[in-house]
């Protein structure tokens, strides 16, 4: 396994401007060469963005060659509102197969407004990677026209399955999972569509709830829901499958998943993490403050070669009141004293769209020494007055790559 990644020179909220029109923006440009029997690549990207104009659908693009030109792999479209909850983190993600050793191979994310009289703009973080893999390292599910409008499977208050993954787990191995889907409200959008995702071991019901996510969209109608886990503590080999299923909660509102939908599971056995111990949505309530809240840290061994994808996801919700917006952060060493090293800017509505998952994901390098690194996840309300709260789920990932 090998990584080739691009994460902002300071990959934080406000570190830079660049404008997104309805002309295809290239933001970033990525180059890997497959190691010897890794075939597949992980291709994943987290842009961090502030809606200008209005109502603004934002279209993200990931291409296997040229954009426009090449083979697009997987696209989403996000919303943010001007006036409103104006601030967006947008995390998805594809898998590319038939990789061959040694034949580089250039992937591309771009950014687009859907109509010439929408304006945004990228302000940070930045971050893209792939991961070249092997097939016997990482399972998948996606959707086989993996782009935004390909699909329409309809979700209503009963669990219906949008996905599984199976995985060969030996003893002392974690199953790292990561989900993601764009999808759109259907009916009933005010005062806002909730859709739940939860992870099963087993069978839907039946099985094992080990994750879930609400997230809720309101007059913008389209959301990108990306969470993660860390399924552990095996201690014998077994064959294991995953489920995934969507279901919107509320009597009388629909959705719809219209794609990209990726599901990845990997097996690590060097890796760090922090999970719930219920990493589900409404276990928790952690309230988050003006000042930097601590939500999880993980202690990871670094060496200088070290190059370390560092991702989370948190659900949060809002009480009744204007639009908030929460800055996430993580510090590498203690919050405050320590580097700042990854910043994302999150917001809702607390009367429509209060709840919200959000996605963080950066490459930390150039340690100069080995070591422990402790990292930090933070939360903090940027406006006075305002309340929110951290409900689930709540994961905080390490993984190396030497």
């Amino acid at each position: 396994m090998s990584i080739q990644y691009y994460t902002l020179p300071q990959n934080t909220s406000g570190a830079v401007n660049i404008p997104i029109t309805n002309t295809p923006t290239p933001l970033v440009f990525l180059t890997v060469t497959p190691s010897s029997n890794n075939d597949l690549g992980t291709v994943r990207a987290n842009i961090g963005w502030q809606a200008l104009t209005g109502t603004t659908p934002v279209i993200f693009k990931i291409w296997r060659g040229a954009p426009g030109t090449g083979q697009l792999v997987c696209s989403v479209q996000d919303s943010a509102e001007s006036s409103f909850d104006n601030y967006a983190t947008t995390d998805f993600s594809g898998v590319i197969s038939g990789l061959v050793s040694g034949q580089p191979v250039t992937f591309a994310l771009t950014a687009e407004t859907v109509s010439a009289g929408i304006q945004a703009r990228v302000i940070g973080p930045l971050t893209m990677t792939v991961f070249d893999i092997g097939s016997n390292i990482v399972s998948y599910y996606q959707f086989p026209n993996n782009v935004y409008g390909a699909a329409s499977i309809p979700v209503t208050q009963t669990p219906v399955p949008v996905g599984f993954i199976v995985i060969n787990v030996q003893p002392g191995q974690n199953v790292i999972l990561r989900h993601s889907a764009c999808w759109i409200g259907t009916s009933g959008i005010l005062p806002k569509v909730d859709m739940v995702f939860k992870i099963w071991r087993g069978a839907p019901v039946t099985g094992t709830l080990i994750a879930s996510a609400d997230d809720s969209a309101d007059v913008e109608r389209v959301a990108v829901t990306s969470f993660s886990h860390v399924d552990s503590g095996f201690t014998s080999a077994q064959t294991v499958t995953y489920v995934i299923t969507a279901e919107a909660p509320d009597p009388g509102y629909t959705a719809s998943i219209v794609g990209a939908l990726t599901t990845t599971g990997s097996t690590q056995q060097q890796s760090s993490f922090y999970t719930l111990p219920h990493n589900t949505t409404g276990s928790v309530s952690i309230p988050i403050t003006t000042s930097a809240t601590p939500l999880a840290s993980i202690t990871v061994q670094a060496t200088p070669e070290l190059e370390l994808s560092l991702r989370a996801a948190v659900g949060w919700e809002l009480p009744p009141q204007p639009s908030t917006r929460i800055l996430f952060k993580i510090w590498r060493g203690a919050p405050n004293t320590g580097n700042l090293i990854y910043s994302a800017l999150d917001s809702g509505e607390g009367h429509y769209d209060f709840r919200k998952v959000t996605a963080l994901a950066h490459v930390d390098r150039e340690f100069t020494t080995s070591g422990l690194v402790t990292y930090t996840l933070t939360a903090e309300l940027i406006n006075p007055g305002t309340a929110a709260t951290v409900i689930g789920p709540l994961t905080f990932t390490a993984v190396p790559e030497n």
